[in-house]
């Protein structure tokens, strides 16, 4: 848990204080010296996505320094492409029902509402939003912290507190319910297949189909807004099937890894 919590620490000072903080700095000064005035139009802008790329560059690098980077940590068996298929599946059927979630939690105050319409303003915001942070959160959360509680507690145990670990850090009322969702099942994926792949790519799709909802129906709030409540039903039987029947299959195909076992063997390499 200590490993876990180290990781969750600075994942937030390094994402959510220092990168903004350094990345202000720094366009204030360039500011400054181009234009005499370091408060320009475009400083919240950079500020906030250049803050983001900053963070994540100095996240990877910090789980680079700390041994979560290498293939072993990211994938310890092999890439199985009907695998990534079933788990891309799972990972379909779970973005439905963490957006029934959300449209059922739509009292939960959005606090980030606003900083998501002025970062999907720019192409740089939409790739970070949809393609970057999803990779660097399951670098984090399901490579580093559900890796290091995989080794110390009991499977469910884990992936249970990883899940509470990543909803939580969303910070964001309104996502949190769907995030802890999500995180449960991947979390799940990264025990069965010890492979952070399928969680990438399945992140990378929920991300993409949030920012082209939110890009394409701006105005729209709840499912009911656009979809009769008996499609909204009927999807949601399909997505349960789906559901069901992928998670199935894939705890049939993948033998749970010795977890314990593995860290004894990093910890051999790197005797």
């Amino acid at each position: 848990m200590r490993q876990a919590i180290k990781i969750i620490i600075f994942y937030f000072l390094l994402l959510q204080i220092a990168a903004p903080l350094l990345m202000s700095i720094l366009w204030g000064v360039y500011a400054l010296i181009t234009t005499g005035n370091p408060f320009t139009e475009s400083s919240q802008a950079v500020n906030m996505v250049g803050g983001q790329y900053l963070g994540m560059a100095l996240i990877l690098w910090y789980m680079w320094q700390q041994g979560y980077l290498g293939r072993q940590q990211m994938m310890g068996l092999p890439v199985n492409l009907s695998n990534n298929l079933l788990c891309l599946l799972l990972g379909i059927a779970t973005i439905w029902l963490s957006l029934l979630v959300s449209d059922l939690t739509h009292w939960l105050p959005d606090l980030l509402e606003d900083k998501f319409d002025f970062i999907l303003d720019s192409w740089a915001g939409i790739i970070c939003v949809a393609v970057a942070a999803p990779v660097i959160e399951e670098i984090v959360f399901r490579g580093g912290i559900t890796r290091a509680l995989l080794k110390q507690y009991s499977p469910w145990k884990a992936i249970l507190i990883s899940a509470a670990f990543f909803g939580i850090f969303h910070i964001n009322p309104a996502q949190i319910p769907s995030a802890f969702i999500a995180g449960i099942v991947f979390a799940w994926i990264y025990y069965k297949t010890d492979n952070i792949i399928p969680c990438c790519l399945i992140h990378i799709l929920n991300n993409s189909l949030a920012v082209y909802g939110l890009l394409k129906y701006p105005d729209t709030e709840r499912l009911s807004d656009d979809m009769s409540w008996g499609a909204i039903i009927g999807v949601t039987v399909v997505a349960i099937t789906l559901f069901i029947v992928c998670w199935k299959l894939i705890d049939r195909r993948n033998k749970p890894v010795e977890w314990q076992q593995s860290l004894l063997n990093e910890e051999t390499n790197k005797i």
